[in-house]
């Protein structure tokens, strides 16, 4: 961790503080872990159990075989917020997107 890296921009932020006070609190137990997307997540609303949010998202991509894509694409997605949000969980499958050359 950079100290004076973030002692300076504390100060051009106008939070006036010593440096020896920013390694104090970087180096105590008080800052605590946090991850965006699992925060993110917990903070949506529940879901209604009828709208299709991943097919939504899939459908943003056209195919050749949409609905191929559409399941593949879900089986992806749930198996890479699954990763996100536990640690011992393994998503086996990987998203390729190919095409011709020149195309897109």
């Amino acid at each position: 961790t950079s100290y004076n890296a973030i002692f300076l921009e504390l100060q051009l932020t106008g939070i006036m503080c010593s440096l020896d006070y920013v390694k104090a609190i970087v180096n105590s137990s008080y800052p605590r872990e946090f991850n965006p997307f699992t925060d993110y997540i917990e903070k949506l609303k529940p879901w209604d159990g009828v709208t299709d949010y991943i097919g939504q998202l899939a459908e943003t991509v056209q195919t050749e075989d949409q609905e191929f894509w559409k399941k593949s694409f879900r089986k992806w997605f749930v198996g890479l917020l699954a990763c996100a949000l536990q640690d011992e969980a393994v998503n086996n499958l990987v998203f390729i997107l190919y095409s011709e050359q020149g195309k897109g």
